[in-house]
């Protein structure tokens, strides 16, 4: 019986000590994912072509087979793209991207110089004031506004005169203290009016006017990728869990802002490429079979899980649960999982696992969100959970600023130990 402990003992410390080292090897994989010459893994210099070669490579190397004929799977999409040129001034003074200002991605190719409308915060609740300024001709002026107040006054008091955001201007300047943050699903359609993100500690009142230059290009049929490869159960190869995350990001602002995305969502894929290459030993090889995918175009809407979802590798009945990690970099020792309270099951599972492996972290469930790739899944039935150290805890969330040094990876370890957990328990 003392051997017997002995060598579960030495077993314990052996797995223990790999996925130790795993937790550098997941830094690594988001290092290289964040790092500039993947562009900001969106669609820009064909960052997000860069990252499917990058991650199906190592899926490959770790012995993975492809989940269709091919590792990859292709769709099409639209995107504005920022590969030329996007500057803004103002007086003169040139802002710098990401920090200063961020132009909206539905901005339309624009080399103008506009005069400055400031709209005083008083006027934000007078209906009639508004009007005056709907019944002017904007067209060459940009309208400076302080969105936190606006904002504030929408969401708490409900005081926003109807129509006010639609006034017949050529651009927005929306005044903000707090971290400028940028959104790739608006870049699918070109808006007229130009949308600014603008730092108040960028603005000095009483300005004149500001110079805009965006040389953005619409394509309407840009081909992105889906990475997916297979790990064969030895008992239960019939069945299948897809563990998955989105591996694209915001791309470039012009010629040299990009966006790491290094919680957003390298973390993320470093993650599922490290459980990859566990599972992929013959000694580690699970019983039932596991999908890994990454999926690109989450940015835009979801649209990589939804193709997947829509044209799977195998039949969804055949898939037991997908689980999603998309952010995981921050968690310190509190994870969410999304869709938590309609997968009771699924959550007692993950619960068993933490608490047979004495795992270190807490796992509250949540109600369902269709803001990551778990969620076509979940709308076709199939058991899915989406977990996150979420955005709360994510202070550099969609900023240029989502880097390495600014991502602690703290329970790195514990999260892949809770995967392999519930994998185990899969019959």
């Amino acid at each position: 019986m003392r051997k017997a402990l002995l060598c579960l003992g030495a077993l314990l410390w052996f797995v223990q000590g790999i996925l130790a080292q795993s937790t550098e090897e997941v830094k690594k994989i988001a290092a290289e994912l964040s790092s500039e010459k993947y562009h900001g893994r969106g669609y820009e210099k064909q960052g997000d072509k860069i990252a499917a070669k990058y991650i199906a490579t190592e899926f490959t190397k770790a012995g993975l087979l492809p989940a269709w004929d091919s590792i990859s799977q292709p769709f099409k999409l639209g995107v504005n793209l920022f590969e030329g040129n996007t500057s803004f001034a103002i007086d003169g003074k040139e802002l710098i991207p990401g920090k200063d200002f961020l132009v909206k991605k539905s901005c339309p190719k624009i080399s103008q110089t506009l005069q400055i409308i400031e709209i005083p915060n008083e006027v934000l609740s007078d209906p009639d004031k508004i009007k005056e300024y709907k019944e002017m001709d904007l067209m060459d002026k940009v309208v400076v506004i302080d969105y936190d107040e606006a904002i504030d006054r929408l969401t708490k008091h409900d005081t926003i005169p109807k129509g006010y955001f639609n006034l017949h201007c050529k651009a927005y300047a929306m005044l903000t203290d707090k971290q400028l943050r940028w959104f790739s699903m608006p870049g699918n359609a070109i808006k007229e009016t130009v949308g600014i993100n603008l730092s108040k500690k960028a603005y000095k009142k009483g300005s004149k006017e500001v110079k805009i230059d965006v040389q953005s290009t619409f394509t309407n049929d840009y081909t992105t990728s889906n990475v997916a490869g297979i790990i064969k159960g030895k008992t239960n190869p019939e069945k299948y869990v897809v563990v998955c995350g989105h591996y694209d990001h915001l791309g470039m602002h012009g010629t040299t802002t990009y966006f790491p995305g290094a919680d957003d969502n390298a973390s993320g894929i470093g993650s599922i490429i490290e459980l990859a290459r566990y599972y992929a030993k013959p000694e580690n090889q699970p019983g039932c079979s596991i999908i890994f995918a990454a999926f690109s175009g989450e940015e835009m809407g979801l649209l990589g899980a939804t193709h997947f979802a829509n044209n799977p590798p195998v039949p969804l009945e055949s898939i037991v649960s997908v689980i999603n990690l998309d952010m995981v970099g921050f968690g310190k020792k509190d994870f969410i999982a999304f869709n938590g309270n309609s997968e009771p099951e699924l959550m007692s599972q993950l619960e068993s696992a933490k608490a047979a492996k004495d795992i270190d972290i807490t796992l509250t469930p949540n109600n369902n969100i269709n803001q990551s790739d778990h969620f076509p899944f979940s709308e076709k039935k199939v058991h899915t959970v989406f977990i996150t150290s979420g955005v709360k805890d994510s202070p550099y969330y969609h900023s240029v600023d989502d880097t390495m040094d600014n991502t602690t990876f703290a329970k790195a370890e514990e999260l892949m130990k809770l995967i392999i957990g519930y994998i185990e328990s899969v019959k």
